[in-house]
């Protein structure tokens, strides 16, 4: 067994950290974890395709984050010049106030383990972040490209054991909380 981690460990590549989709188990971390951070342009798939869960984890006392880019301004504006296709703010502007209004919905169930922030930066990744503080914490990192077909945007994991390069994302994102303004 020994010998076969050390294979795998040496013969591993730097294009193996990289996937097509997240790993199966970020849904069970997602259900499992105390704490989440989301964080993103709009975040419209993670909202629309986690609602309920999300929803059952505020009213069983889990505590959830979000950062979204601000709907209005510079940091929206730059988030569309980087897409692929459709450069419309008024459509991204518009789905980032969807989703604010969704949040807010969410919010209502319980209002003090809920935070919504926006920020003016158009964010080069999204995350979702389990349990981050945490020594079985795990971040989901999906990386926006920029005039590219994001069809296949690169996605990896990094978790609590990975250390520094976990916490410089960690970092980060807390850094990119403190800069961000609450949404009401």
């Amino acid at each position: 067994h020994r010998m076969a981690d050390l294979h795998q460990a040496l013969s591993s590549s730097p294009t193996d950290m990289f996937l097509e989709e997240f790993p199966e188990d970020l849904k069970n971390n997602l259900e499992l974890a105390s704490e989440l951070w989301l964080v993103g342009v709009s975040l419209h798939r993670t909202i629309n395709f986690n609602y309920a869960t999300l929803e059952r984890k505020l009213q069983e006392g889990h505590k959830i984050r979000v950062l979204v880019v601000h709907p209005e301004g510079p940091g929206v504006e730059m988030a569309v010049s980087r897409n692929y296709t459709r450069k419309e703010v008024a459509v991204t502007s518009t789905r980032i106030r969807d989703n604010l209004q969704l949040l807010c919905d969410l919010r209502a169930t319980a209002p003090e383990r809920m935070e919504i922030r926006t920020i003016q930066n158009p964010l080069s990744y999204g995350v979702i972040a389990t349990n981050p503080n945490a020594a079985t914490g795990a971040l989901y990192i999906e990386h926006y490209t920029f005039g590219v077909s994001p069809i296949s945007m690169p996605r990896y994991v990094l978790t609590a054991q990975d250390g520094k390069w976990y916490d410089f994302f960690k970092q980060e994102i807390f850094s990119m909380w403190d800069y961000s303004i609450t949404w009401e």
